[in-house]
């Protein structure tokens, strides 16, 4: 299955980003409804703000061909390891969890 489960989660929390912009603009909300809809548009835009990794983008036939360019582009997994966090990892884990940065990735 090749469903992109971070582009529905991310599509959810704009939703409910809006949802909840919608709600705050009530000015005859009380307190407690305004506190509760403000901290869920936080988190929500809080979470809009990360950026995707490598593993949240595109189908499993697209992450294998750019992980196969980066690949190419570093001389292969002998000479390659990924430091992530201030750890080492092997080449295809460590490339799954970097931020993505498009289709042109240099």
């Amino acid at each position: 299955m090749e469903a992109n489960n971070m582009k529905a989660m991310r599509e959810a929390l704009e939703r409910i980003a809006n949802l909840m912009d919608r709600i705050l603009v009530r000015t005859e909300l009380d307190d407690e409804i305004h506190r509760i809809a403000l901290e869920a548009q936080n988190n929500a835009d809080g979470v809009l703000l990360l950026s995707p990794r490598n593993c949240d983008v595109g189908t499993v036939a697209d992450q294998v061909r750019r992980y196969q360019a980066f690949c190419k582009r570093h001389r292969g997994c002998d000479e390659c390891h990924i430091e992530l966090n201030g750890e080492t990892w092997d080449c295809e884990l460590g490339w799954a969890q970097m931020p993505y940065k498009g289709e042109n990735e240099k």
